[in-house]
């Protein structure tokens, strides 16, 4: 009987050793570069790694696929991490048409962190102030240290797994430097004769853009709770706006960067612009941290990555250059405009809707040129999508709850985030709607950017939204409230 029980005990050690050889091997067969491409349905995912710096490293051992996108060996994750991401690769493979997949939107930061532990960069890269670390580089370790909980490691170093250039994570000086080869071509703004559309031009630079004649008129403006439309609003209020110009496009880089050269800060440090602010009528930009076209070119594209702040002093700038009074459109302004007395998108197919708008179906994650989109009944293009647009308004949840004055309203008169309507690039289409609203996120916004102060004028973590002007009439000022 014993020597039976000793039998049966040495099978199941050598059954169980034999499991573990296997498994062992099969963790090694399938841990392998070339097992992980064989299957992997992303088109460009292996050329893009052999093109980035964790393919040509500086040591013998070359960063392989599991290295980064599997917890380490060591950790209780590793096995029910490495069995989702098989599972869901061979999913993929089998099932899924990969030419349909928007890998753009699958490569920004949020989605990225999914595929990439954390816990896994910290694996290979324990100490993060090796003697060679420059002092940039440390205070940003330092600022990271601090900050664990809000930030992944990608959100600096995005390009060293798939890429060939390095994400810049520094202050870009080189942004705010003169246009040396452009020759302004303006040398005074438009002359607005009566209430009609106009072509402004930006004096000292070749800048010139379309001004829309927005008519004066009234709708219905509903607010809803955290943008469920299937429910009942929480308001429904009859607005009534006097006349107003609005810019045909959103504000383009070609447009701010004649700002940025205009003001050009030489080099004032921050804690100095933000005492100059109240003081001088405008003030000089100080650099953004990284690239904030984000790599995707600029011209008529929209400009992004500002501050609403920055969007404001631009206004106040415009205002100054041109003589005429410009500013951010209120949130009344910009949902009215956006309606055109139409139905909008109610009746729009899929294909109108991708001929009117940018968003995520069409996007490839990205901002898009305004050339070629069908514009709305007044004339105004992109004003539901390609980016997310800041309203002059302080933002709450119902601006009406106490207010009942609905002519021309302005907001609330105190908060803390501003509103910002319309989509962006990165939309679904169940977003891109004229009564669709949002508030910013000042400091989320800016939780990569290490520097103290914090930049007042660009954002570090907020790339969809941007601005569109309006410009004041006062044809309609003669007008009593009863007139309307």
């Amino acid at each position: 009987m014993r020597l039976k029980v000793k039998i049966i005990g040495l099978i199941a050690m050598l059954g169980l050793f034999a499991l573990y050889r296997s498994i062992e091997k099969l963790d090694i067969y399938t841990s392998t570069d070339s097992y992980c491409i064989s299957c992997h349905v992303h088109t460009s995912a292996d050329h893009s790694w052999e093109l980035s710096s964790h393919y040509s490293t500086n040591s013998i051992k070359r960063t392989a696929c599991v290295d980064c996108h599997l917890p380490p060996k060591e950790s209780i994750d590793y096995w029910p991490q490495k069995i989702k991401a098989g599972t869901r690769d061979l999913y993929s493979y089998y099932f899924k048409d990969r030419a349909k997949i928007n890998w753009a939107e699958k490569s920004e930061i949020e989605n990225a962190v999914r595929f990439a532990p954390k816990e896994s960069c910290m694996n290979c890269h324990e100490n993060l102030f090796p003697f060679d670390l420059s002092k940039k580089g440390e205070k940003a370790h330092l600022y990271y240290r601090r900050n664990e909980a809000d930030l992944h490691c990608i959100n600096c170093h995005k390009g060293v797994g798939h890429g060939d250039s390095k994400t810049m994570y520094e202050p870009n000086t080189l942004f705010l430097k003169r246009q040396e080869n452009i020759e302004p071509i303006h040398t005074r703004s438009a002359k607005v004769e009566g209430f009609k559309n106009y072509i402004e031009t930006i004096p000292g630079s070749s800048v010139s853009f379309d001004m829309i004649a927005i008519p004066s008129g009234e709708f219905e403006m509903s607010i809803y709770p955290n943008n469920k439309f299937k429910h009942a609003p929480l308001v429904r209020k009859k607005i009534y706006l006097s006349s107003f110009f609005m810019a045909k496009v959103e504000l383009t880089w070609d447009a701010y960067r004649a700002f940025l050269t205009d003001v050009e800060s030489e080099g004032r440090e921050q804690a100095q612009v933000n005492d100059s602010i109240e003081i001088d009528v405008i003030s000089g930009a100080t650099p953004p941290w990284g690239d904030p076209a984000q790599g995707w070119g600029m011209g008529h594209r929209p400009a992004i990555s500002m501050t609403w702040q920055a969007a404001n002093i631009y206004c106040r700038w415009l205002s100054k250059k041109t003589g005429k009074t410009y500013r951010l459109p209120t949130e009344a302004e910009w949902e009215y405009a956006c309606r055109a007395n139409s139905d909008l998108q109610d009746n729009w197919t899929d294909e109108e809707i991708a001929n009117r708008i940018i968003f995520r179906d069409n996007s490839k994650g990205k901002t898009h040129l305004p050339e070629g989109m069908k514009a709305n009944a007044f004339g105004l293009v992109n004003m539901l999508g390609n980016v997310k647009e800041f309203c002059s308004d302080w933002y709450a949840d119902n601006p009406f709850e106490n207010d009942s004055f609905v002519v021309n309203p302005e907001g609330p008169e105190t908060g803390t985030e501003r509103v910002i309507k319309g989509g962006s690039y990165r939309s679904g289409k169940e977003d891109v709607r004229a009564d669709y609203r949002e508030s910013t996120q000042h400091d989320k916004w800016l939780r990569t950017d290490p520097q103290m102060p914090k930049s007042i004028w660009w954002y570090s973590d907020c790339r969809d939204v941007g601005f569109r002007l309006v410009c004041e009439w006062d044809g309609d000022s003669k007008k009593t409230i009863n007139e309307y």
